[in-house]
């Protein structure tokens, strides 16, 4: 008698590789600030980050008044460019041209005196294929303030949906004793903490910010689990790209690690506050991961 072959979709091994290999292309991605995040990374992960180029230098951007066609839903306040307005969006995720689930993420003021400070959550839900492979809606969340040399991160999470804790992270950055510490994948994280570093969501919120005051994101320096890992971005130029918005006006800014051939493009929205509104990863020629947006709203 002939046994059936395996169903590899049903192979426990297999279907955690797979798994693997999707969170760590959201982790990257999540480095452009699409929902890891997202954007960071997992369907989340994208919170539309941006990593990107390599040596070569970054060019300034266009002046922070630049307008896009599509006309915001809402009327966005008049900022100094070093605030952030809270609002939502949601996106399409696809990997590898195949339809992945939706990503959403949410940016909110929390109150306080001193600086400046934030919640940003990213929440991916995975459909079709990706479900498969994915247990559940994987979530991203930092808290950060704001000071004179930009975003400072405090907190930073990532669950990936399953009931074990083997791809989580739990991450606090203690600006008072410069050390990163928590646990990533059930291994201890201990890193020094240096000036301008960011976790898996705030380095796509760094980009923006600088954006927003007409300044060149270069290099910039992400905690993706327990290493430190650089990034350097380049500007690609203007495109006009047709969303689920509208007609928008987007600055390209490409980013990656020095010496890979793994690239993340986002296309940042000067009339949505800068918010990425495209971004894809390729290696080489061969596409991988792209999101879309779906809506865009301001909050209260």
């Amino acid at each position: 008698m002939t046994l059936p072959a395996p169903n590899p979709l049903r192979s426990k091994p297999h279907r955690q590789s797979c798994r693997h290999t999707l969170l760590a292309r959201l982790y990257a991605l999540g480095s452009s600030n699409l929902p890891v995040s997202i954007l960071g990374a997992s369907l989340c992960g994208l919170a539309f980050l941006g990593i990107s180029s390599s040596a070569t230098a970054a060019q300034p951007p266009p002046a922070a008044s630049t307008a896009a066609t599509a006309t915001p839903n809402a009327t966005l306040p008049v900022t100094n460019g070093k605030t952030f307005t809270p609002h939502t969006a949601r996106y399409a995720v696809r990997y590898r041209g195949i339809d992945a689930g939706t990503s959403e993420i949410r940016l909110e003021s929390l109150a306080g005196e001193g600086e400046p400070r934030y919640r940003f959550t990213n929440r991916s839900t995975p459909q079709g294929l990706a479900a498969l492979f994915l247990p559940g809606v994987i979530a991203q969340r930092t808290t950060f303030s704001i000071a004179g040399d930009g975003l400072r991160p405090h907190e930073y999470s990532l669950d990936d949906g399953g009931k074990s804790t083997a791809r989580d992270v739990r991450l606090t950055f203690d600006w008072a004793r410069n050390r990163v510490t928590g646990v990533a994948e059930n291994q201890s994280v201990d890193l020094p903490l240096v000036p301008g570093m960011q976790d898996a969501l705030t380095v796509g919120l760094q980009v923006r910010w600088l954006l927003q005051q007409g300044r060149a994101p270069q290099r910039l320096v992400m905690v993706e689990k327990a290493t430190a890992k650089d990034y350097d971005y380049a500007f690609e130029g203007r495109e006009r790209l047709q969303t689920a918005l509208g007609p928008v006006d987007a600055l390209v800014w490409s980013s990656r690690r020095p010496g890979s051939n793994r690239v993340t493009r986002t296309w940042y929205a000067p009339a949505f506050g800068y918010v990425a509104v495209k971004a894809e990863q390729v290696a080489g020629n061969k596409p991988l991961m792209s999101f879309s947006v779906l809506s865009w709203q301001l909050l209260p």
